[in-house]
């Protein structure tokens, strides 16, 4: 069947048996997605690490730093999901001088609301939007100032685990406001320490990565039976898992394809945290494959288009355009191997447009791609 008729976004499942495998594999990502519960991080302030509050009124002398003496918080992250919200968050402050002269006495710092954000599982690093009441002990009232003073602000740290429930925590929230008329910037930088309640090690970075897509030929031109593509993938954990990884910590589904998802053949350990997983063949083309670590319930996704060298999720003249700007050096999308190295050969050539060519009209055999859409990545982040 011609592939223009075969991909217009999501495939369509052609009978009954593939509709009842479609929703095992639904019910099964639910019920994992079910047991991996956001995890809580209990953070307390590096005694051992110095940590500041810095107010900058923006004129000579203005600036004004004072000793952080101790934050607790509680964050609550989703790997899976990639979000990050805190449950609390309490800080006390030395005195800051003020523009005069004038003390604001000791400072405690609150959230009174928060707006939650995002938590990047790659790199460990969390974005939160929250309100905060300042506390002043020492007499405001010159600046026309009542405590507490309400603030709102960006918060940005970095989460790293020594182990699947212990780590340390960078954490840096700045802003602007006005304080008795006068604009003011802000600074807090702390260094603290933390247990969490998370109990497995999750996926943080695969090579390929989430959301890749291999674009280069599917097999030999003139033999169908020579599949060529993506057979293993590495993948790293935020921490050495507590157990050695087996097949069965894994599942691996298929999306969009006619054909069955691949199987975990072996998994070779690179590293304390990373492992290789192989499988018994390539990934499907023109499909999505998710690798879900069941006990985290996080997952990654990577993908097959054959021709899609712009990585704009469909197959179209364009991707011939794109395949030569990447071998002059013009292009203005990536030109990674996996995507402008049409015909697996290892660097970029005129071959490659011509194979580009071939993939988008089935010549040999190939199957017809132009017109192929991929559709939406099913990993979040993907």
């Amino acid at each position: 069947m011609n592939r223009n008729f075969r991909y217009t976004g999501w495939r369509i499942m052609k009978n009954t048996r593939q509709l009842m495998l479609a929703a095992a594999v639904v019910s099964m990502l639910v019920g994992t997605s079910a047991l991996a519960a956001p995890m809580v991080v209990s953070a307390t302030q590096d005694a051992a690490m110095q940590s500041y509050f810095t107010l900058d009124f923006g004129f000579p002398g203005g600036a004004s730093s004072a000793q952080v003496a101790d934050t607790t918080f509680e964050l609550e992250v989703d790997p899976s999901a990639g979000s990050a919200r805190f449950l609390s968050y309490t800080q006390n402050v030395a005195p800051l001088s003020l523009p005069g002269g004038v003390s604001t006495g000791d400072i405690t710092v609150e959230i009174v609301a928060s707006l939650g954000g995002t938590f990047d599982r790659t790199t460990g690093e969390f974005t939160t939007n929250d309100v905060y009441a300042v506390h002043f002990t020492g007499d405001l009232s010159p600046f026309g100032i009542e405590s507490p003073f309400i603030l709102p602000s960006s918060s940005t740290a970095t989460v790293q685990f020594v182990s699947v429930n212990e780590g340390t925590t960078i954490q840096e929230w700045r802003g602007a406001g006005l304080l008795g008329g006068m604009v003011f910037a802000y600074e807090c930088t702390v260094n603290g320490s933390f247990t969490s309640s998370n109990t497995s090690a999750y996926v943080a970075a695969t090579e390929p990565a989430n959301g890749a897509v291999d674009a280069r030929q599917p097999h030999a031109m003139y033999d169908a039976a020579q599949t060529q593509g993506w057979d293993s993938i590495v993948v790293g954990f935020n921490a050495a898992p507590t157990t050695a990884v087996t097949p069965d910590d894994l599942l691996v589904t298929e999306w969009g394809s006619d054909g069955v998802a691949p199987t975990i053949t072996g998994i070779d350990v690179l590293a304390d945290d990373t492992v290789r997983i192989n499988l018994d063949q390539p990934i499907a083309p023109g499909a999505w494959t998710t690798f879900t670590h069941l006990d985290s319930g996080t997952s990654v996704c990577i993908g097959s288009l054959p021709g899609d060298v712009n990585g704009d999720g469909t197959t179209d003249p364009a991707d011939i355009l794109g395949v030569i700007d990447c071998i002059n050096g013009a292009a203005g999308h990536s030109c990674e191997l996996p995507r402008a190295d049409a015909d697996r050969s290892g660097d970029l050539s005129p071959e490659d447009i011509l194979v580009v060519v071939d993939l988008l009209n089935g010549a040999g055999a190939f199957d017809a791609w132009m017109g192929a859409t991929l559709g939406q990545s099913p990993c979040a982040g993907g």
